[in-house]
């Protein structure tokens, strides 16, 4: 199946802004890679499908503890959330969307994961790509937490760099300045022999000097080929309450 990657751009951009994207003829390696606005990206064709990445910068991420008894259709799971959350985000709750990880729905009493991104902003670029005829098949994250990764990758623009780490603590995922020091602080835990760094190729030599190793490249067009193929799902509970299309009036409702 042919896939269409559209990554959303920062949330201060309008919706008027240029997406960038990639289109795969196998899901495993980028044909095209190029930006547009919503009406001129590459029209849906029979038996593709379009997947949304919602970049790094615009997720936060939450360990909680659901207590027993809230599963994936229970009419108070949002509220249970909100509850959870309420001193962790600093944003009014009502602005906040929320998604559960793909694991929640199995498993029983356990530690799981919430991403949480603006509300509005996330909607604003769905209803765009709709109303462009874009419909999307699933919204991902470009990262997300994993518990049996330690993986530190380089990434942005050389203005605006970051390290994004996996698997720490706890199997989380965090933001870190783009320095030998925010890297130090990650590499000096227990288990930084494990760690696995990656960089895109403009980044690459200043990763290898912070440290002090080589590093794996990892382009931006393979790493959201990867996103799409990550089994979590953003695309839950608020959205269905404004979107106009029938894909996304499918999506389930708190």
């Amino acid at each position: 199946m042919s896939t269409l990657i559209v990554c959303l751009p920062s949330v201060n951009a309008s919706v008027a802004a240029s997406y960038a994207y990639l289109r795969s003829n196998d899901g495993l390696k980028s044909d095209s890679y190029a930006s547009a606005t919503a009406p001129l990206l590459p029209a849906a064709e029979r038996g593709s499908e379009l997947v949304v990445v919602v970049p790094a910068a615009a997720l936060s991420w939450h360990g909680v503890d659901l207590p027993e008894g809230v599963t994936g259709s229970s009419p108070r799971l949002r509220a249970v959330l909100e509850g959870l959350l309420e001193d962790r985000l600093l944003d009014d709750l009502g602005t906040v969307h929320l998604a559960l990880a793909p694991t929640f729905r199995t498993a029983a009493k356990s530690r799981t994961w919430v991403a949480a991104c603006n509300k509005a902003w996330l909607n604003s670029h769905l209803l765009a790509l709709e109303a462009a005829h874009r419909p999307f098949a699933r919204v991902v994250p470009e990262f997300s937490p994993d518990l049996q990764a330690l993986q530190l990758h380089a990434v942005g623009d050389a203005d605006s760099s970051c390290w994004v780490a996996i698997g720490a603590p706890a199997g989380g995922l965090m933001r870190l300045p783009f320095s030998a020091a925010a890297l130090k602080v990650v590499q000096d835990s227990d288990e930084a022999a494990q760690w696995e760094v990656f960089a895109e190729p403009a980044l690459a030599a200043q990763a290898e000097q912070f440290a002090k190793s080589p590093v794996a490249l990892l382009t931006r067009p393979q790493r959201w080929l990867d996103a799409a193929r990550s089994p979590w799902e953003l695309a839950q509970f608020d959205l269905a309450k404004t979107a106009r299309s029938r894909r996304v009036k499918k999506l389930t409702t708190l």
